[in-house]
């Protein structure tokens, strides 16, 4: 009885003290953290995994190889790289996990991306909503995005999603806001709120020197953007996102 009435409160939390509007686009997140073997490169791990065969009824509706390039903590000393899968709802999320479950398992003659990347075991599952809207992967498969974790400290998912709002459209790029519902450091009892990630994609590589460029320069004329509220950030992450798949 105890145990469901934490999660009847957990989910009363998550739910239902921050109502939001119906967004399109992929509502669920389920992440975790491979490097690559010895012998091959991020360049042939990306490529094998876009031209591997796959099934709708074990695929999710899109997923990302996310490469570190300058991300904050000990990270790119333990991995390489993320696996984001995104799921169109939570239904799609629950169908789509049961499916890849009931997979025969077995090794074959043939190479697999398993055979080629090391992963960690741990998971963590994300609500996945909507910021500012913006291109992404305009004309190229892979772009840079960035990322930072932040805390709400009695901040709201509705704070945190207008805060990615006024941040994309101060950059001009596509943002969202991925709040951690399962899984995430351990619960030391210093956290304090919700915690999420912000990310922020730019259309392409040029678009990236370009924004920068543009945010140096705000930054030195004291024109950035300025927020208010009890969310606290830390130093955002550079990742590159490889495009390996997306349902149309």
């Amino acid at each position: 009885m105890r145990i469901r009435l934490i999660l009847g409160s957990l989910f009363a939390a998550l739910f239902l003290s921050t109502p939001l509007s119906a967004q399109e686009g992929p509502q669920v997140l389920r992440t975790w953290n491979c490097s690559v073997n010895n012998g091959y490169t991020m360049s042939e791990v990306v490529e094998f995994a876009r031209n591997a065969e796959r099934s709708e009824d074990v695929s999710p509706t899109v997923r990302f190889f996310r490469e570190g390039v300058a991300v904050p903590g000990d990270y790119q000393r333990d991995y390489d790289f993320q696996v984001a899968d995104y799921y169109a709802s939570w239904d799609d999320y629950v169908q789509t996990r049961g499916a890849q479950r009931n997979q025969p398992s077995g090794r074959s003659g043939t190479l697999r991306l398993r055979d080629m990347i090391s992963c960690d075991p741990k998971r963590n599952v994300f609500n996945v909503f909507q910021g500012n809207t913006g291109d992404i992967f305009d004309g190229t498969e892979t772009t840079l995005m960035g990322v930072q974790y932040c805390q709400g400290n009695g901040a709201t998912t509705a704070d945190a999603v207008n805060r990615a709002v006024q941040l994309g459209q101060s950059i001009g790029v596509n943002t969202g806001v991925d709040q951690l519902l399962f899984g995430g450091p351990s619960n030391d009892g210093q956290n304090v709120g919700i915690r999420f990630a912000t990310r922020f994609v730019f259309p392409n590589i040029s678009s990236f020197a370009e924004r920068m460029d543009e945010m140096r320069e705000r930054s030195v004329n004291g024109t950035g953007p300025v927020y208010s509220g009890d969310i606290t950030c830390g130093t955002v992450g550079l990742w590159a996102s490889h495009r390996i798949f997306q349902e149309n």
